[in-house]
């Protein structure tokens, strides 16, 4: 069973190791939010507004992030495989390489 935490204010919380596996996040408000290490997996992120958050080393593996507003978002050392990023606004986001990305529908 996955938590419902659609539409959900935490802007700015730090939710450093959390365990979010398989939650509804989706339209939540996490701008500036740290996530270091969290567990997304399989996690429901579809238009989430994640500008400025922390994800370094989360796990992200088949999110859904699509319509997402990743902007400025520091993925470095994530876990991203099957995630879905379409139509997310990726404008500054720092990779999983360490690589920045521009505007790009798809920079992974």
């Amino acid at each position: 069973m996955s938590a419902d935490l659609s539409g959900v204010c935490l802007a700015g919380a730090d939710l450093s190791r959390a365990n979010l596996a398989l939650v509804n996040l989706s339209q939540a408000d996490l701008r500036w939010v740290r996530l270091r290490g969290a567990k997304l997996e399989g996690a429901n992120l579809t238009s989430a507004n994640l500008h400025r958050g922390n994800l370094t080393k989360a796990k992200l593996t088949g999110a859904n992030l699509e319509g997402a507003d990743l902007r400025a978002v520091d993925l470095t050392g994530a876990i991203v495989t099957g995630a879905n990023f379409n139509h997310a606004d990726t404008w500054g986001v720092l990779m999983p390489n360490g690589h920045t990305a521009s505007s790009m529908a798809q920079p992974f």
